[in-house]
């Protein structure tokens, strides 16, 4: 089509049906604007009365200056501008397939005769158009490979299609038949050379047989953008046609063989909703636009859009011609060059909200959920709330120790790590009121010792009360009364122990404050197995199976960063047979201005098979599947001993800098949980707990990554829907917890009593012992050590009467009487008084000995040795004093009686 000022024209061919003759026409007319235009006026000439022409092909050169048409008798040059016709005749029959052409060259590819005359085979023949020469590649059938066509009859399932590069320099030939795309340099075709430098072929198909990968090709720029019409794709019902769009040079004009960029139409550039043309039947290209005829007298025109937009059908009105025009990119994608494709998916750690013609994404915060194709910027604590959780976890063991005794004795001797549990112990306690206990008798001890006769009224007082509460030595014993005030200390905290002990079952009621410092220590004991649900004679379990069986199910849909609005949602009910039945969604969330939201259906059976339809190019971040049931009571008993927990389950999915895949399976295994608790006493209940603990997990990949990475990233914008299909299914066996109290009431009353009494018992016998055995021991053993010390004082007794009567013989033999009579008397003074003074200590030490003999205990006899003891050292001290005056008094004596005998000595 030629374009001059305002005046459109155009070139066609046709034949009349009744003569057979072929007319050319130049068609113009003038436009103003879309809704005012001149009739069109036609320019017809006919240029051929030989017969029928099977096929006539018609293409302007690139300088618009000739048409040229290749028809079966026939070709001709029209020139646009003089309107003269230069026709030329063909020697031999050619049915021509498909052509294109430069300003110097044309290249034909036409079917003729095989020899049985039933099949035709495919030949190139290239056409100097200035010279009007022809040359005709014989060997092309090898290349082309013997194509099967009925001669007269065009056969789709056999096209071959061709199309030169505007710079001239390569072309490129489909062949529909074997599903290939070979390229050339076009002047070793000009040679007909048929070494490709390049092959396209459809191995993103798993089935190639009769797709026509290849029906028609088309250049759309110099730098290897090639369109290739796939007439009959496999995986997808409408449209029946395709158009894949291959890069197939490098920057450095080298060939390379490369999956599609991307396919049209896409999930961001559909069709029309009434589309009623099935196939697509020739593309055209002509500077980076596209036009694609279609059946049903129908053309799509794809214009080039710039960065950041892409080319979308706005107007879905019924008409003939459709031409897409330019939108913003869709949320989480962007584009960053002018091309007649789609936009692509954001980076991960990047986002577009979809508001403006994004020609980069913007970037994330870091601390935030931004996976691959993000919509907006979530933060990390936000998406933190959508956590996954599970109300239904596994029994625990039963304890290790399961006897209540034993129970008894480790919550005394075990001994906490945590310091806020060591205050709690029974045994720190116990230490306490010995430590208070040995304390009160010292400050006793002190008063008595001291003689403080102001306190000693409340010593009195608080002895008589000590004796009172004794109750190892039945009322007699000062030390008893506080060892009976340890002894309540332990009994204290063993009633203390029983209390908690008994209640911390069943265990969904115990206090887990009391559990962290009682070693985890439960009045409980598990057991759990796998059963099936067979019939019972009492019937024991039909009313929570009952119970289990009618509670109904919500399901609820978390869809995290994604563009996905209510609108673009749909729930349906797959059935074994018959249509899909449709849901009602609720609770709708996703609206224009969230990035995140949720919407929820009911279940109607726990063996749904639910489909989740996303419409649109909408990426998904993250995905979360969450369950819900109302919690129930048996109304027929009174008792209530059957009830049906809340069903409350939530499952995240999600990969790492990835989206959701476009179609993704879910399964949901649902079992039966029946918890069973025994009574505490025989008169109660036993009750019974009913719940569903599902199993939510995906089937096969999560995430699309491998499937792009391997097969082409154009897949991620094919889909024009993302599928999550969730299947519940509901096991066939249960799972039964049953727990019981390790000990019962009466039974921990028993033995709690019998543990009082023991260590009551354990005291006494402590104090049965030390009478017995330790104080006679003891006795023994002091009565020895007295018999020691009095033979000392016996001998000491003997030495000082013998030291004064050796004085004595001394002082006869003095020729002094008078000075020795009275050194003597002084003497025998001073040994009398010593004499007086040991027999009265010793009678003093006899009487004490006799005195401690009769203590009745370990603690009176320490009090009345000490006291013995102080007087004795009083006494010692006395007798040294006194004793040094009489040395100080018989040293002059002794010096006097040393220069007597001196003088003596002289005069004898």
């Amino acid at each position: 089509m030629k374009k001059e000022s305002e005046t459109f024209s155009f070139v066609q061919i046709s034949e009349n049906e009744t003569s057979n003759d072929v007319i050319l026409s130049l068609v113009s007319f003038k436009v103003t604007n879309c809704n005012n235009f001149s009739p069109p006026i036609a320019y017809d000439k006919t240029v051929w009365k030989n017969g029928h022409q099977e096929s006539m092909l018609l293409k302007i050169d690139p300088q618009e200056k000739y048409a040229h048409v290749f028809a079966d008798s026939f070709m001709l040059s029209y020139d646009l501008s003089t309107k003269n016709v230069a026709i030329y005749e063909f020697n031999q029959n050619i049915i021509p397939i498909a052509f294109d052409l430069t300003n110097e060259w044309a290249f034909l590819i036409g079917y003729t005769p095989s020899i049985r005359g039933d099949f035709g085979h495919p030949y190139l023949y290239v056409i100097n158009l200035l010279s009007k020469t022809w040359s005709t590649c014989n060997d092309s059938n090898e290349t082309f490979l013997p194509l099967m066509s009925t001669q007269n009859i065009y056969s789709r399932d056999h096209g071959v299609s061709i199309s030169i590069n505007p710079s001239g320099k390569f072309i490129a030939i489909g062949i529909s038949a074997i599903n290939r795309v070979q390229i050339f340099e076009t002047s070793h075709i000009r040679n007909c050379s048929f070494k490709s430098i390049d092959n396209i072929q459809s191995v993103h198909f798993l089935d190639t047989m009769g797709i026509g990968f290849g029906q028609s090709v088309a250049w759309l720029d110099n730098q290897g953008l090639l369109a290739v019409l796939v007439y009959n794709p496999k995986h997808q019902l409408q449209p029946e046609s395709e158009i894949h769009v291959f890069q197939t040079l490098t920057q450095n004009n080298e060939m390379q063989h490369v999956l599609p960029n991307f396919i049209f139409p896409n999930n961001q550039q559909t069709l029309p909703k009434n589309w009623t043309s099935k196939s697509f039947l020739l593309i055209l290209a002509r500077s980076n636009n596209l036009m694609i005829l279609c059946d049903r007298h129908k053309y799509l025109y794809i214009p080039l859009t710039n960065a950041g937009s892409r080319p979308i059908l706005s107007d879905e009105r019924p008409k003939i011609a459709f031409v897409l025009q330019p939108k913003p990119c869709v949320s989480g994608t962007y584009k960053n060059i002018s091309s007649i494709g789609p936009c692509t998916v954001c980076p991960s750690g990047t986002k577009n909200s979809g508001n403006y013609r994004a020609i980069i994404c913007q970037p994330c915060n870091p601390k935030s959920f931004c996976p691959l194709g993000a919509s907006g910027n979530i933060r990390y604590n936000d998406f933190l709330l959508y956590k996954s959780y599970n109300q239904t976890f596994k029994y625990p063991e039963s304890p290790l120790i399961d006897d209540y005794d034993d129970m008894l004795m480790r919550n005394f001797l075990v001994v906490e790590e945590t310091m806020d549990c060591v205050f709690k112990l029974p045994l720190v306690w116990t230490l306490i009121a010995i430590a208070m206990s040995f304390i009160i008798w010292f400050i006793m001890f002190l008063i008595k010792r001291w003689k403080l006769t102001s306190v000693d009224v409340h010593r009195n007082r608080a002895k008589a009360f000590f004796k009172q509460i004794d109750i190892i030595g039945e009322g007699e014993l000062l030390v008893g009364g506080l060892a009976s005030f340890v002894v309540l200390t332990i009994i204290i905290h063993s009633c203390w122990f029983a209390h908690d002990y008994l209640h911390s079952y069943p265990l969904e009621e115990v206090n887990s404050s009391r559990l962290h410092c009682r070693n985890n220590q439960v009045n409980t004991k598990f057991d759990n197995a796998l059963q099936l649900p067979l019939p019972e004679t009492d019937g024991t379990y039909e009313t929570i199976f009952d119970m289990l069986n009618k509670q109904k199910f919500t399901m609820t849909i978390d869809l995290i960063n994604t563009g996905a609005k209510c609108n673009n949602i749909t729930v349906e009910r797959l059935r074994y047979m018959g249509a899909a039945e449709s849901i009602i969604k609720q609770n709708c969330t996703l609206l224009d201005l969230n990035v995140t939201g949720s919407f929820s259906f009911d279940l109607s059976t726990h063996t749904d098979f639910v489909q989740v339809t996303i419409q649109g190019p909408y990426f998904i971040g993250a995905l979360r599947i969450c369950l819900h049931g109302e919690r129930g009571l048996d109304e027929v008993q009174e008792q209530k001993r059957h009830q049906l927990d809340e069903l409350d389950v939530c499952t995240l999915f999600y990969k790492e800098n990835q989206t959701i895949g476009l179609s993704t399976y879910f399964s949901i295994n649902l079992i039966k949980v029946i918890n069973v608790t025994e009574p505490l006493t025989a008169t109660d209940d036993t009750y019974y707990f009913g719940r569903w603990a599902p199993n939510i997990r995906y089937v096969d990949d999560l995430s699309d990554r491998d499937y792009f990475k391997k097969d082409g990233q154009h897949l991620r914008y094919a889909s024009l829907s993302t599928t999550f299909k969730i299947r519940l299914k509901e096991e066939f066996y249960f799972l039964l917890n049953n727990q019981s109290p390790i000990v019962r009431l009466y039974e921990l009353i028993f033995h709690t009593f019998l543990f009082i009494f023991l260590i009551i018992d354990i005291f006494a016998m402590g104090f049965v012992v030390y009478k017995l055995w330790c104080q006679p021991l003891l006795r023994r053993l002091l009565s020895a050590r007295h018999n020691i010390l009095r033979r000392k004082l016996q001998l000491n007794h003997t030495e000082t009467m013998a030291d004064p009567s050796s004085q004595r013989q001394l002082s006869m033999k003095d020729t002094n009487a008078h000075s020795s009579n009275d050194l003597e008397m002084n003497l025998t003074t001073q040994a009398a008084s010593t004499t007086i003074k040991q027999s009265k200590l010793s009678s003093s030490e006899l009487s004490d000995q006799s005195s401690l003999l009769v203590t009745n205990s370990l603690f009176e006899y320490f009090d009345k040795r000490f006291e013995t003891m102080t007087q004795n050292i009083e006494h010692i001290a006395s007798d040294v004093n006194t004793m040094r005056k009489q040395i100080d008094q018989l040293i002059p004596d002794v010096i006097h009686l040393k220069q007597h005998m001196a003088d003596i000595k002289k005069t004898t």
